[in-house]
Formats: structure tokens, sequence, C-alpha cells
């Protein structure tokens, strides 16, 4: 900054030698001095301001968030004492969407060296089983983060092939498969639902904790085969029940 002032007032005041000129009365000269310290001034003034503190981001606000916390974003975002005038919202946007729980980043600048976040979360849909690993993953297939415990919502145990990790894109028909298999099912039966398993090739299976298995196939016709399978279970004390084919459903009673 010193050196930039120096080269201003030096060509400021320097005289063109290649060229006769009027000699400067001392009023012109006190004015043109004036001028120039005047704009010196204003220069350090305006570099003093831009590293203040009166610039600084001191204050965030982080708004939509449950799953998230609000410290947690705020250090994501990196703004906390950045300079308020040059920062890059859309470099922060982009920053806070690296997060797999958020679907969408606004930021914007307030007052009294304020900046606001306004995140909109992804929702966890199931709980998707790889390798002994459980993760929340959202209706996109998002892999949101990594759990110990389930939570009360549809399992799928998936044995496909890829690396599960947050942030992770997982497909997203076998998370929309699942969702429509629990929603088919009534309540008292859903609930007794340990697990829904797929396997390439294969299809999906029903496993329910009341003791019985139901082979579903591939996701063709799936309303009609959950709404099947919905009936059968009614029949009895159903062990095993395959509706695959739903033209001919087969089931077994187990043995009393």
């Amino acid at each position: 900054m010193t050196t930039f002032i120096w080269s201003v007032l030096a060509s400021l005041l320097a005289k063109d030698r290649s060229h006769v000129k009027p000699k400067l009365s001392w009023k012109q000269k006190l004015l043109r001095l004036s001028l120039v310290l005047g704009f010196i001034g204003a220069l350090i003034l305006l570099w003093q301001a831009y590293n203040s503190d009166l610039l600084r981001v001191q204050e965030v606000k982080v708004r939509g968030v449950s799953h998230l916390t609000e410290s947690y974003v705020i250090q994501r975002s990196g703004i906390l004492g950045a300079n308020i005038l040059t920062l890059n919202t859309g470099e922060v946007e982009a920053r806070l969407r690296d997060i797999p729980y958020v679907d969408t980043a606004k930021v914007s600048r307030g007052l009294s060296n304020r900046v606001y976040i306004d995140i909109v979360e992804r929702q966890p849909a199931i709980v998707w089983m790889s390798g002994g690993s459980k993760f929340l993953v959202d209706s996109s297939g998002k892999v949101l983060e990594e759990v110990s415990a389930t939570p009360r919502m549809p399992l799928l145990e998936a044995n496909t092939k890829g690396d599960v990790h947050p942030g992770s894109t997982l497909d997203p028909k076998l998370v929309a498969s699942t969702l429509t298999l629990f929603s088919g099912l009534p309540e008292d039966i859903r609930a007794s639902v340990e697990k829904v398993k797929y396997t390439p090739g294969v299809g999906y299976e029903v496993i329910s904790s009341a003791g019985w298995t139901a082979v579903v196939g591939d996701d063709d016709r799936l309303e009609a085969k959950v709404a099947i399978l919905s009936k059968i279970l009614t029949l009895g004390d159903v062990s095993f029940i395959d509706v695959s084919t739903p033209a001919t459903p087969y089931y077994r009673l187990r043995k009393s």
C-alpha cells in the first residue's frame, strides 16, 4: 500500500521535462499539493475501512436446519470474519451444497455485518443396509449419513455393487420401490415388516418379524403385487408367499 501511494504521488508531482511549461504560482502549487494529499488520504481511509472489523462478517444466522446444527453449517461456510463486501455468496452456497443433507443453500447479506444462510434439507426416506452398515437415504437416492441404530422407517438390504458412503448417490428406483412396498401394506402388517431385501436378478423379498417371507420379484406391476400380498396375509397363518407372478400367486400356511 505504501509503495502504491508513493508511486501515485510521484506521478502526480512529476514534471514533463520534454516541454516548457509556464511556471506555477505558489497558490497553484498549494492547490495541486492539496489535491494530491486529499487523494492519498482518501486511499488510506478506504484501505483502513476495507481491513477494519466494520466490514467483517461478525454474525451468521442459519435458518431451515433440523438434521444439521447451526454451528456446523457456519463452520462449513467459512464466512465468519470474511470481508462482507467481497464475500462470494455463490462460492459459499456451492460449498454448503457439498454437505449431503443440504438440498439448496441461499446466502444473503444483512445489516450490521450479518449474513443469513437459508438451508433446505434433504429428508431421510429409508434406511439402506449394505455390508453390515446402515445409512439414511433420501427419496432421490442421496446417502445422508451412516447410523448405528435403525430409525423407524423402511429398511432396505441391497446386495448391489459400488461403495456406499455419505454423499454418494444410489439407485432412486430401488428407494421408490421400497417405499411403494411399505406404503401399500396395511398399517398393522407394515409394522411387522423387518426389512425389504433386494438382490439383482432376483428382485425384492419382504421379510417379516411375524415369521413370514414374501417373494415379490422385480418392480413390474409392483402395486398390484402388494395388493395381492396384503389379501393373502388375511387368509391365515401364512409362512411363505410368492407374488412375483401376480396372475398365479402362491402361498403356504404354517403347519399347526
